[in-house]
């Protein structure tokens, strides 16, 4: 007997299988997409925080002294009325912003938020609190040193 082709039991198996691979498949691949944007995302935080405290120590560092080279840099955040780090008070705040970090050039102004695919803007809040007791329980997108917590904050 001479057969040319296939069966129609044959092109059904084959696609009953393929049906199964995938079934396993796309939500294995869903998860791993999630998981890489939420580890991407909290990189991206931890990349912002950690310039946020380079930026008000080196603000602290430079702002003020005019002889410094990187004075013209600093000179901004540090106006007379306005502190980088907050005052050692109880519970005290400064705030910065994501474009107080680029104009520096502590974080690239291209970066973007893995969730939504947009950029930060440069409104984005950082605030800055001092504690002379830590809180218990840490927000979310913050990161202590010391006793400053920084934290994005949606203000």
């Amino acid at each position: 007997m001479n057969k040319k082709g296939f069966t129609l039991v044959e092109l059904i198996s084959v696609i009953t299988v393929l049906g199964l691979i995938s079934l396993l498949t796309i939500p294995a691949v869903g998860r791993i997409i999630k998981d890489n944007r939420e580890k991407a995302a909290s990189v991206n935080v931890d990349t912002i925080l950690n310039a946020a405290y380079d930026y008000a120590q080196q603000c602290q560092m430079y702002g003020k002294d005019t002889d410094s080279p990187m004075y013209n840099m600093y000179k901004e955040c540090c106006e007379p009325e306005r502190n980088c780090l907050p005052e050692e008070a109880e519970e005290s705040t400064e705030k910065i912003t994501y474009g107080d970090l680029v104009r520096v050039g502590l974080v690239k102004d291209t970066m973007k938020n893995p969730n939504t695919s947009l950029r930060y803007s440069d409104n984005l809040k950082i605030k800055i609190t001092y504690y002379k007791k830590l809180p218990s329980k840490l927000p979310a997108n913050s990161k202590l040193f010391g006793n400053y917590l920084f934290e994005i904050s949606e203000e």
